[in-house]
């Protein structure tokens, strides 16, 4: 500027930021893709409770916290993790903090959200060092708690197929089926139907306790005369999420809004529903086969027993009466009948 304040001239220097322009561009990227997908990215101080200095912004849909509460140390980290994984979770740092690790994955461990939920997470970390020694670590958590439901039901069902194998009935099958559909799948509204040749019928065999209340009596189906035996005909599994406007259905009034029928081989079927239309997942008809193959393996065991128990008692009935005299014979001279 001159005396007067008057501006004479411009004098600047112009810096080539290309490379840094880039490198943000690159590293808002990669943050928009994890804040839109399910990993939630954290950056904790090696301090104890390991404060919050970042978190993604999808920590609120993941945990149900702010990124302001967990980076202001309102609520610390350690708070998050479930009482009985926290000790071994402090194990696992302690024990992946030497000179020689750079990255290290935890065994899954639970997570208390804000509302009081439990959920399963996987916890991928990477040790940020000063002067070798840890001043940060780098991680994202991903929440599988869909995974480890789906392990412990699939955990249940062997059990559950374990126990059908030693069944001897229909009637002990079809009870442990529904208890298993209750019990494992969250599937109250369950029944069994056994086909009986002789009548060309599938004849009830059990239901859950909350099919009784909402549909009473099962019904028996014969050819022709409903969904259930079409799809036992054809032998193929059924899924409607919404039956108000199915035309075959049993019973027009019937409480049942969906449902998943699924053939038993030659031995019958196996139903599920619900009492308000309901969109079936491909993972709720996959554990429903899972029961149901395990239900088929059984009742096919049963009715060999049962035929084998008629052979032999058909068996002993012939021998029975070879062994005896025919009707008005004497004993002859060795005491054979004549």
């Amino acid at each position: 500027r001159g005396d007067d304040g008057t501006p004479k001239r411009a004098v600047g220097i112009h810096i080539d930021i290309n490379e840094r322009k880039a490198s943000e561009h690159s590293l808002e990227t990669e943050r928009d893709m994890f804040a839109e997908g399910p990993a939630v990215v954290f950056k904790w101080r090696n301090e104890d409770g390991w404060p919050v200095e970042y978190v993604s912004d999808n920590v609120t849909e993941t945990f149900g916290y702010t990124p302001e509460q967990l980076q202001s140390g309102a609520v610390p980290y350690d708070d998050l993790v479930h009482d009985d994984d926290l000790s071994r979770v402090i194990s696992e740092v302690e024990a992946n903090s030497d000179d020689t690790t750079e990255r290290f994955s935890h065994d899954p461990y639970r997570m208390v959200t804000a509302d009081g939920e439990v959920k399963w997470v996987t916890d991928n970390t990477k040790i940020v060092r000063e002067d070798g020694e840890p001043v940060h670590y780098l991680g994202y958590l991903i929440d599988i708690t869909e995974r480890k439901r789906l392990e412990q039901r699939l955990r249940a069902l062997q059990r559950v197929a374990s126990e059908l194998a030693t069944a001897r009935s229909v009637e002990e099958i079809g009870e442990t089926a529904v208890d298993a559909a209750t019990d494992v799948l969250g599937l109250d509204l369950t029944g069994i139907w056994s086909y009986d040749e002789r009548a060309d019928a599938l004849e009830p065999i059990t239901e859950t306790e909350l099919s009784r209340t909402v549909i009473g009596d099962s019904p028996r189906f014969e050819p022709g005369d409903s969904l259930a035996w079409e799809a036992f005909d054809v032998g193929e599994l059924r899924t409607y999420d919404d039956l108000s406007g199915i035309e075959g259905r049993y019973n027009a009034e019937t409480q049942i809004q969906s449902q998943i029928l699924l053939p038993l081989g030659e031995h019958g079927l196996m139903s599920t529903g619900s009492t308000e239309p309901r969109e079936f997942t491909e993972m709720d008809a996959d554990l429903f086969m899972i029961l149901g193959a395990a239900v088929e393996a059984a009742m096919g065991r049963a009715e060999r027993g049962r035929g084998l128990r008629r052979a032999d008692a058909r068996a002993g009935r012939v021998g029975s009466v070879a062994g005896q005299a025919p009707p008005h014979s004497r004993p002859g001279p060795n005491g054979s009948p004549v």
